[in-house]
Parts: C-alpha cells; sequence; structure tokens
C-alpha cells in the first residue's frame, strides 16, 4: 500500500491526528534530537500505538533513497514486509492491534550488519519505548540479533517474550521456519485483552 504516494499522503495526516500515535511520534523526535546523526522511520499510524499489548521487534530498517524513510509497516513495499504481513494475516492478527519496530532502529548503510554498539544502543531506544505502551503484555523478538540485544540489554519481567524466526525474504511459506514464525505470532494473539478499532 506504501508504494501509492496518496497512501503515503494519508499515513502523514495520520501522524498528526492519531492520539495513540502522537505520543510514540514525540518520543521519537527527541530520541533524534539526543541521537544526532542516526534517523528512523516513522512510526505507522494505523498500528495500535501506545496502546498497543503486542510489540513485534524486527532488527533493523531496509535502507531507503532520499530524505523521506517512511514508515515501520507491514505496508511497505518489500519483501520482508510482505512476508510479515502475510505471517500476521495466518496467525489472525491486525496490525492495528500491535506495535512494530526495530531493535537497531535507525536506518543504516546497505549490507552493513548491526555491531554490538549498534545492539546495544538500540536496545537502550527499545527500553525507552516499553515504558511508552502503558498495555504491554507480550514482546516478539524476530531473529537472533533482537533476540541477542533484548537478553543482554532490556531484561523485563513484566512481559512475555516470544522469539520468531525474522521474516527475511528468503523465507517461503512452505518452510519450517514460516511454520515457526506464524505459531508464534499466533501465541502473541493469546496475550490480546481486546483488540484496537479500525483506523482508516
Amino acid at each position: 500500500m506504501l508504494r501509492d504516494p496518496e497512501v503515503q499522503a494519508r499515513r502523514r495526516e495520520l501522524l498528526e491526528s492519531e492520539p495513540d500515535v502522537q505520543p510514540l511520534s514525540r518520543w521519537l523526535a527527541d530520541w533524534h534530537e539526543r541521537n544526532p546523526g542516526r534517523r528512523c522511520p516513522d512510526f505507522d499510524p494505523v498500528s495500535a500505538g501506545v496502546s498497543a499489548e503486542i510489540l513485534v521487534i524486527l532488527q533493523a530498517p531496509a535502507p531507503v533513497e532520499g530524505e523521506d524513510l517512511g514508515f515501520v509497516s507491514l505496508d511497505n513495499d518489500d519483501q520482508t514486509s510482505a512476508n510479515l504481513w502475510q505471517a500476521f494475516d495466518e496467525a489472525g492478527l491486525d496490525q492495528r492491534d500491535v506495535l512494530v519496530w526495530n531493535m537497531v532502529p535507525w536506518v543504516r548503510e546497505a549490507g552493513e550488519p548491526p555491531s554490538p554498539a549498534d545492539l546495544g544502543r538500540g536496545a537502550g531506544a527499545v527500553r525507552e519505548l516499553l515504558k511508552e505502551l502503558y498495555r504491554r503484555r507480550v514482546v516478539v523478538l524476530a531473529g537472533a540479533k533482537a533476540k541477542q540485544a533484548w537478553n543482554k540489554h532490556v531484561p523485563s519481567p513484566d512481559v512475555q517474550v516470544i522469539e520468531v524466526p525474522l521474516p527475511a525474504a528468503r523465507v517461503t511459506n512452505a518452510s519450517p521456519t514460516w511454520q515457526k514464525l506464524v505459531t508464534g505470532l499466533q501465541r502473541a494473539g493469546t496475550f490480546r485483552s481486546s483488540t484496537r478499532s479500525a483506523t482508516s
């Protein structure tokens, strides 16, 4: 969907009006001020925002061209986002019930793996983000890097943690890895106490 400039423009408008996402936008703006030179995509305003009970943490955003870094969204025009969208669908999750973020949240050079320092700094941002999510119940860690950084830097006994494979472009829905991804997301869905009303 976010391939369409009109959809992108509507999402930008929602960033200014969606009450559950505005606190996250303010937090991200503050984080950028404290971390000059590191720029992160915006939260998707059709996500659950601060009312999210489920936080899905991926590894890092894909590199993009231009000044607009876009959104952390299942609607992005890349194979990993498409995989995650399909896995959500099979697991019975809606992106409006969930917040998606990255363990290393800023955009880096293409092909550059996250360093231990990146993971440590990114985990610090995750610790801050958790404080914004007042209904948090479960964190889904997607991939080994997210798990590594969480276990080392983000001990948090007040949430359930579920580990799933990273929904990378090479993962197919016929593989055992895919089934582990869907099963983990299904388990996360059992922790929902309610769903968020639709926003369009």
